[in-house]
């Protein structure tokens, strides 16, 4: 609540910043209505403190998915779409559970003294509900912050850590919730660490970060394509298992949890062995981890290699490809960009000698699934690989020209600049994942001259 107050007070961004002090002062206001029903249990035995509890639950649930969709928007809620109607649909189920809890006092109580709560009639609903707008608030804050222009990502990341961390938690004790129906007073107590934790880090972002006034391109990654949401969906999925199995089989947890856990894992491998998609999504998810630390060093010490050499964009658009081949021993190397006039990505710059005379249309597959992803792609060129096959099937020219195994987009404040096709050292058919994480770095450098040389053609070309 003293962080709502901060944020209404000092945070710039004037429509963001209200709502997240509203949404942090709900938060506070759900401490503290939690704690009243540990007292009230402990000391009498009542439970309505439980349930007022839940039924503020959801319209502080509604009000961080509202956060999570207008941050990035700039000024005002234009663009929400359907996001208006599940927010009013929230909205009315809010209401909805207050008159119900109001008119409808009588709950059981068990015994003063008594350690957990237990789940009766409409609080299944309200428990499943709150779920929902979790893993939704998660995946929506996820593809704000891929979305973002670089400079503004890296303030944005103290409050996404901060989200995917209380939300994951709060998830974990949800599940707990639902597989026992009830829950511990030990369980209510660990969730004021993570909603502290993240009423400072989403402070730190709003006000040094000024995250409020953040906008994000209209391309930006919808929340159906981040990985918040297919973790959530899979952990979704294990649970309802896990909860038939120890319902309907008659296995206490500790079985259902060793089968279900035994059968994931088959799964699994199995689809990850037969999905080009799925092993896509686990190797975007796993290189960053593996490979960023060290490509970090390897980039800062190449980006002025030849960069620093141009004085014009022509210069800049020879001198990107031959970067680009010397940080990540990738060749050959092509650089797209857009042309506003001719509605395309025209070929720029090349390694290649000579330069291939190329375009790709702005609304082909290849730059409309750059501006989706936001994140470099692999070219496997399988018939059975259905995500990219509009790729293969209407590229394949412009990508057989440049020789290229990968492509990594090249992303401003207003969408995608462009690209680079690149290939594989010695004819190779595929990129290593360290040579994609420099490349995605690099990129970011690239971006940030492109725009600079754009704005103002005399621009220096030293590196921010």
């Amino acid at each position: 609540m003293i962080a709502g107050g901060v944020v209404a007070t000092l945070s710039p961004g004037r429509f963001v910043s209200l709502i997240a002090a509203a949404a942090l002062g709900t938060l506070g206001l759900l401490q503290f209505a939690f704690a009243r029903a540990v007292y009230d249990l402990e000391t009498s035995g009542r439970t309505e403190w439980f349930g007022h509890a839940l039924v503020l639950a959801l319209p502080a649930s509604t009000l961080w998915v509202l956060l999570s969709v207008t941050l990035g928007r700039g000024k005002g809620t234009r663009g929400l779409g359907a996001w208006r109607y599940y927010l009013l649909l929230q909205a009315v189920l809010a209401l909805l559970a207050a008159g119900y809890t109001l008119f409808n006092p009588s709950v059981p109580h068990p015994p003063a003294g008594a350690r957990s709560f237990h789940l009766v009639g409409l609080q299944w609903a309200i428990v499943a509900d709150l779920l929902l707008n979790l893993i939704l608030l998660a995946a929506k804050f996820e593809a704000t912050h891929i979305s973002l222009p670089p400079k503004k990502r890296e303030t944005f990341r103290p409050a996404l850590l901060g989200v995917l961390g209380c939300s994951g938690l709060l998830s974990y004790l949800i599940f707990a919730m639902l597989a026992t129906s009830r829950v511990d007073v030990a369980d209510i107590s660990a969730s004021a660490a993570p909603a502290s934790l993240l009423s400072i880090l989403l402070l730190i972002s709003l006000i040094r970060g000024r995250i409020g006034e953040a906008h994000a391109p209209e391309d930006r990654l919808p929340a159906t394509a981040t990985t918040s949401l297919l973790v959530a969906g899979g952990y979704v999925a294990w649970t309802a298992v896990l909860l038939w199995l120890t319902r309907s089989a008659g296995m206490n947890l500790a079985e259902g949890l060793l089968w279900i856990s035994i059968g994931g894992a088959a799964v699994s491998i199995l689809a990850l062995t037969v999905s080009n998609r799925l092993r896509r999504r686990l190797e975007l998810f796993l290189d960053p981890i593996w490979f960023e630390p060290r490509a970090a060093r390897r980039v800062s010490g190449h980006k002025a290699l030849t960069l620093d050499q141009a004085r014009t964009l022509e210069d800049l658009y020879r001198l990107i490809p031959e970067n680009a081949r010397s940080v990540a021993d990738v060749d050959p190397v092509t650089l797209f960009l857009a042309d506003p006039a001719g509605r395309c990505f025209r070929a720029v710059g090349s390694t290649m000698s000579p330069e291939p005379a190329v375009f790709i249309p702005e609304r082909e597959p290849l730059p409309t699934e750059l501006r989706r992803a936001r994140r470099p792609i692999r070219f496997t060129g399988r018939s059975d690989d259905l995500e990219y096959v509009g790729i293969y099937v209407e590229n394949a020219e412009q990508i057989a020209a440049c020789r290229a195994v990968c492509a990594i987009p090249l992303l401003g404040d207003e969408g995608l600049l462009g690209f680079l096709l690149c290939g594989a050292r010695g004819g190779g058919r595929r990129v290593h994942g360290e040579e994609m994480v420099l490349l995605n770095l690099a990129s970011q450098d690239y971006s940030e001259l492109l725009e600079r040389f754009q704005r103002d053609p005399s621009a220096p070309s030293q590196l921010l």
